[in-house]
């Protein structure tokens, strides 16, 4: 029984959301001879008839999906689909400007041939990755669509077609293949041009022969928002700020990334990792990502670009801020400082190399002698001893607490809840009515609030999301809980530096 090739209500709806105003489009449809038809239309049901006309067996239809110049309606093609010939179809320049951010995800199969159940599975599964990640940036919500082989997502925007904008939406599409793609799935990085073409929902997707295994399916728009917003040109460029960046060369250092062993580094730091090629780049997946291990499989990543720039990526929110230096401190704390203070070692060694260092001696105070005896030590004022309690049982069970005056150092293994502790420890003191002044050269003000809300608000008031084990809390109680930290809690800026001696 022959397939239905065309779902006309399904074409209708896609136009409507499309095409609006009587917007000038262009249905485009191949076959696997290369036999090419156009047409240019601005009226949905003339367009639906004669599509109806044309379509036959082995036919693939596509539309235009950024807006067109109005000069279209003077070609040969307009209102009637037709063989090409000596036609011209839309290029870049008839094009008035970008409605559309398009990004497609298909199965990497054999050229020619339709997509298989299980790579269809997949490429879903990496679609609703991709939607999340989008969201969580600050991307409206999307047009999401089957094309019959793979999984569409349609970002609303509104920008001019000139060769910067071109350039804006190629590092965007660049960007997600370089986070996204993979040994099985890619995301179409030809998608920048502006006058590219997208499957016409409600057509048939007829690749290859039509078989049990790689069957022939209908396209179709699976969700459309109420109301399709805009996204903001910044959040395309918040982004593209994800792609590697090189490290600055440094006067001291001759530092150049792309002369890192970086395989070498990962081995060293007995880092496990898978690689995956991209746009010229390689991807090292990581095992596990080191902020937080429960971010494994493929959610952590390091990029090497073609350029040898550096980067990392964990696609969670709570690692949203974390960079390649981020992450190579985390490992080598010192890599950044270690050849600045050779550097200035090195100079301050040749500069005294000849100049005579005085000794001079060291000059008693009266009633404060330079060495003390048992004696003085026995008659020395004892000074009250004062504790602050942890509300951890065994540590104040062994330690009384933590000693004041005194610096008490918690160590452990990575990822063993050393941060986890200490927030339990902040919120306990002040829960007693102390006041807690915080440094944390690692973690940014909001991600280090993020970890201490969840643990103030306790498992009645968090919330789960789509990842395991991963929790929120709601706005009202972040701010009943800032409100009760309010004047016992400082968090150091670390826009400041780290000179300790001045926060100190």
């Amino acid at each position: 029984m022959a397939k239905q090739l065309l779902d006309l209500e399904e074409i209708r709806k896609t136009l409507t959301i499309l095409k609006p105003n009587k917007q000038v489009f262009e249905i485009r449809m191949m076959d696997s001879n290369k036999n090419i038809l156009s047409g240019y239309f601005d009226d949905i049901e003339l367009a639906i008839k004669d599509l109806r006309r044309v379509m036959g067996t082995g036919w693939q239809v596509y539309i235009t999906l950024n807006e067109i110049d109005s000069s279209m309606k003077s070609r040969t093609q307009f209102g009637k689909i037709q063989k090409l010939g000596k036609n011209p179809t839309t290029s870049k320049k008839d094009v008035v400007g970008y409605d559309w951010l398009f990004i497609d995800l298909d199965p990497d199969r054999s050229t020619g041939v339709s997509s298989s159940d299980e790579e269809l599975e997949i490429t879903k599964e990496l679609g609703n990755k991709v939607y999340k990640f989008m969201e969580q940036l600050g991307f409206e919500k999307p047009i999401t669509a089957f094309s019959g082989n793979g999984v569409h997502l349609l970002y609303k925007i509104y920008l001019s077609n000139n060769e910067t904008n071109e350039k804006i939406i190629s590092d965007a599409i660049n960007t997600l293949n370089m986070l996204f793609s993979n040994e099985k799935i890619k995301i179409d990085v030809a998608n920048k041009d502006p006058n590219r073409i997208c499957k016409l929902y409600g057509t048939l997707a007829q690749k290859g022969r039509d078989t049990e295994e790689r069957p022939h399916r209908m396209s179709k728009m699976t969700y459309y928002p109420t109301e399709i917003k805009a996204t903001d040109i910044k959040y395309l460029h918040k982004l593209i700020d994800l792609q590697p960046k090189m490290d600055e060369r440094q006067r001291y250092n001759n530092y150049n990334p792309s002369e890192f062993d970086l395989e070498q580094w990962l081995s060293d730091h007995m880092i496990r990792y898978k690689t995956a090629a991209y746009d010229g780049g390689t991807k090292y997946i990581l095992e596990c990502c080191p902020f937080d291990n429960n971010h494994n499989g493929k959610d952590a990543c390091v990029f090497r670009g073609r350029s040898g720039a550096l980067g990392f990526k964990c696609l969670h929110n709570s690692c949203a801020d974390k960079t390649w230096k981020d992450f190579r401190m985390f490992f080598e704390p010192d890599a950044y400082e270690k050849k600045q203070r050779e550097y200035e070692e090195r100079i301050y060694r040749n500069y005294n190399r000849d100049k005579k260092v005085e000794k001079k001696p060291i000059v008693e105070k009266e009633g404060n002698p330079v060495f003390y005896t048992a004696i003085d030590i026995y008659n020395m004022p004892k000074k009250d001893e004062e504790f602050i309690k942890t509300g951890i049982t065994d540590i104040d069970m062994r330690l009384r607490g933590l000693k004041k005056g005194y610096v008490s150092v918690i160590s452990g293994l990575r990822a063993s809840s050393k941060s986890t502790i200490l927030s339990q420890i902040i919120l306990k003191a002040v829960d007693e009515g102390n006041s807690v002044d915080t440094f944390s050269g690692e973690l940014t003000a909001r991600n280090f609030m993020r970890w201490m809300n969840l643990q103030a608000a306790g498992k009645g008031y968090v919330e789960p999301t789509q990842y395991e084990g991963y929790y929120t809390t709601k706005r009202e109680t972040n701010k009943k809980i800032a409100d009760w930290l309010n004047n016992r809690f400082w968090l150091y800026n670390n826009d400041y530096g780290n000179d300790f001696e001045q926060i100190l």
